[in-house]
């Protein structure tokens, strides 16, 4: 009796989890095989990505002002969030024989995204450092600028810079920058 009634209880339980597959599969399927239309947005307006480079040599760099190093337009198809990273690549310039202090960072139409990195430039070797931030966009075309400025007594010799630009539709980003000011009031 107690082994009918387990097999009665396991079919039934079968032909119940069927009819809830059954039912939800519609759903499911239509779902699954069209993600890349959700919310009637094709794969193109949910994600972008964008690669910049400059191999350019900049030599006997010594402006204590942000410079452009890099500048590249690109395009998003709708409102969102872009993240950004991005390389600088140098050297000492030993046509000074101080040090140099090298700091760079990026920006999305005249606003920093990123927190300013620096590279103390004091020795023979090549040194590269790496930023990376957010922002809000709106829809349309923005400008990427790497940035950098050289405030040490001595100079830079910049090698390369590179960046990358990565949209979603969906996310988040901080409004604000922390800047190099409030780590160095610490200090």
């Amino acid at each position: 009796m107690v082994t009918k009634l387990r097999r009665n209880t396991t079919l039934a339980a079968a032909v119940l989890a069927t009819g809830a597959i059954a039912l939800a599969t519609p759903g499911m399927a239509n779902s699954l095989g069209h993600h890349d239309k959700a919310g009637k947005v094709n794969a193109k307006q949910v994600s972008r990505a964008y690669y910049f480079a400059n191999g350019t040599f900049t030599d006997n760099f010594n402006t204590c002002a942000y410079t452009p190093l890099l500048s590249k337009a690109f395009a998003v198809p709708r409102a969102g969030v872009v993240t950004v990273a991005g390389t600088v690549t140098a050297e000492r310039d030993f046509d000074n024989a101080a040090a140099g202090l090298l700091t760079f960072r990026i920006s999305i139409d005249g606003t920093p995204v990123t927190v300013p990195t620096q590279l103390r430039l004091d020795g023979g070797d090549d040194y590269n450092t790496t930023t990376i931030g957010g922002a809000k966009v709106t829809k349309g075309a923005h400008t990427l600028v790497v940035e950098a400025k050289e405030c040490g007594p001595g100079m830079a010799f910049v090698l390369s810079e590179s960046a990358t630009v990565n949209f979603s539709n969906a996310g988040a980003a901080n409004a604000t920058v922390p800047s190099l000011k409030a780590k160095s009031a610490q200090q």
